[in-house]
C-alpha cells in the first residue's frame, strides 16, 4: 500500500487561520445549517408517525340554544365530552409507512454527512488556489525586487557615464510591468479570500498557519455517503409501494366516547328521561372493495420511479469508482509534476545566480539576465503550484475513498 505522505502547504502568509480550522467553521456555515434541519425534520416525520401507533385523546364541549321549540325539545342543553380513538389495524399502511420514514431519517443523515466532507474538500481546494496565487504572488516580488535592485545600480551608472539611457528606460519598464502583474493576481487573490470567507463564515485576517494533507497507509474504499443516501431513497420508494395496497386491507377502529350532559328550561312534566351522562363504545370495519385499480396503478407508478432511482445509483457507483481511479492517476501525476518542477527550480536558481554575477560584471546583456530571471521567478512559482497541486490531489482521492479529508489535514 501507499506510504503516508506527508507535505506542507507553502507561500506567503495570508491570514489567521489555519486550515483545520477554517475547514471546521465551513462545516458550521449556513448551507450545512439548512442540511442539519433537513435531517433533523426527517427524524421528526419518523417520530411523528411512531406517535400514531398511540391512543389518541380529543375533548370538546358544546352549547344549544333554541328559541322557537315544541313540546320535546330543550331550550338549553350542554354537553361536554371525552373521546379516545385507537386504529387497531390499517392495512399495514403505518408499518410500511414507518420503515419509509426511517430510510428517509437515514438518507437525510448522510446526506448531511456527505455535504460536510464536500465542504472539507472545496475549502482546501480554495485553499490550495489561493496558495498558488500567493507563491505567484511572492515570486513577481522578488523579481521585481532584482528589477529595482538593478534599476539603481544602472542609474548611478548612468551618472557615471557607462549605461545609457536605454538601459535604465528597460529596467525602468520591467519594473512597472512586474507592478502590473502583481496587481492583476492580487485580485485574484482577493477572490478566492473572498470565497474562503463566505465558506467559513469569517473574515480572513493575519497570517496563517500551515497545513500538511496526510494520505492514509492503508486505504480502503467505502461508499460515498451521496450514494449511500440514494439507495436509502430507493428502499423508501419500496416502501411508499407498499403503503398503496394498505387499501386492499380492512381497517379495524376503535372509539370510546364519554359524554356528559345538562339541560335547563325544559318542561319537567313531559315524559322524557334524559340522561346526564353516557359512555359509546363502537368498533368500526371498513374495507374498499372495488376502486377500478387506482390503487394498483399508484403502486405501478411508485415502482417505476423507485427503478429509476435505482438505474441512476448504479450509475452514480459507477461514476465514483471512475472519478477514484482518476483521483488516484492525480496523485501520480502531481507527483511527478512535484519531482519535476524542484529540479528545475533547482536548475534556474543556479543559473541566475551565475548569469547575475556576469550580468553585474557586465560580460552577458540585459537581455540574458532578464530571461534568467524571468525563468527562475517562474520555476519557483511552479514549483509552489506543484505542491499545491498535490495537496489538492491527496484530498480529493480522499474524499472519494468516502473519507473526511478535514480528518487527514494535520
Amino acid at each position: 500500500m501507499r506510504q503516508i505522505f506527508s507535505l506542507l502547504f507553502a507561500g506567503t502568509a495570508l491570514f489567521g487561520f489555519d486550515l483545520p480550522t477554517l475547514i471546521t467553521q465551513a462545516q458550521q456555515n449556513e448551507q450545512v445549517q439548512a442540511y442539519a434541519k433537513r435531517a433533523e425534520a426527517a427524524a421528526h416525520e419518523h417520530d411523528a408517525v411512531v406517535a400514531s401507533y398511540l391512543p389518541r385523546i380529543d375533548v370538546g364541549a358544546s352549547a344549544s340554544y333554541i328559541d322557537e321549540r315544541g313540546s320535546i325539545d330543550v331550550p338549553e342543553t350542554y354537553k361536554a365530552y371525552a373521546e379516545a380513538n385507537f386504529v387497531i389495524l390499517d392495512g399495514f399502511k403505518r408499518k410500511n409507512l414507518l420503515d419509509e420514514k426511517n430510510m428517509l431519517t437515514e438518507a437525510g443523515r448522510f446526506d448531511l454527512e456527505g455535504f460536510k466532507k464536500a465542504v472539507s474538500l472545496q475549502v482546501i481546494q480554495r485553499y490550495a488556489e489561493l496558495q498558488n496565487v500567493a507563491s505567484d504572488i511572492e515570486a513577481l516580488r522578488k523579481n521585481r525586487e532584482q528589477l529595482a535592485e538593478q534599476l539603481e545600480r544602472f542609474k548611478l551608472f548612468k551618472s557615471a557615464g557607462i549605461a545609457t539611457e536605454e538601459d535604465v528606460e528597460r529596467l525602468n519598464a520591467a519594473v512597472a510591468d512586474a507592478d502590473y502583474q502583481i496587481t492583476a493576481r492580487q485580485f485574484e487573490s482577493d477572490r478566492l479570500r473572498s470565497q474562503l470567507e463566505l465558506l467559513s463564515g469569517a473574515p480572513l485576517e493575519g497570517e496563517l498557519t500551515p497545513g500538511a494533507v496526510v494520505l492514509p497507509e492503508k486505504t480502503e474504499a467505502k461508499r460515498l455517503d451521496s450514494l449511500e443516501a440514494m439507495a436509502y431513497r430507493v428502499r423508501a420508494l419500496g416502501y411508499a409501494a407498499e403503503q398503496a395496497d394498505s387499501v386492499y386491507y380492512p381497517t379495524i377502529a376503535l372509539n370510546d366516547t364519554y359524554t356528559w350532559y345538562d339541560y335547563k328550561n325544559f318542561n319537567p312534566s313531559f315524559p322524557v328521561n334524559f340522561v346526564d351522562k353516557q359512555n359509546r363504545l363502537t368498533l368500526q370495519l371498513t374495507m374498499n372493495l372495488i376502486d377500478f385499480g387506482a390503487a394498483r396503478q399508484q403502486k405501478q407508478v411508485i415502482r417505476l420511479q423507485q427503478e429509476a432511482q435505482a438505474l441512476e445509483l448504479r450509475y452514480a457507483e459507477k461514476s465514483a469508482e471512475a472519478d477514484r481511479a482518476l483521483a488516484l492517476k492525480a496523485i501520480q501525476r502531481a507527483e511527478s509534476l512535484l519531482d519535476a518542477a524542484k529540479k528545475s527550480e533547482t536548475a534556474s536558481d543556479c543559473t541566475f545566480a551565475v548569469v547575475k554575477k556576469k550580468y553585474e560584471a557586465r560580460v552577458v546583456d540585459y537581455i540574458r539576465y532578464l530571461d534568467a530571471l524571468s525563468k527562475a521567478t517562474e520555476s519557483r512559482a511552479q514549483y509552489n503550484r506543484a505542491l499545491s497541486g498535490l495537496n489538492s490531489a491527496n484530498a480529493t482521492y480522499i474524499y472519494n475513498l468516502g473519507m473526511d479529508p478535514k480528518e487527514y489535514v494535520k
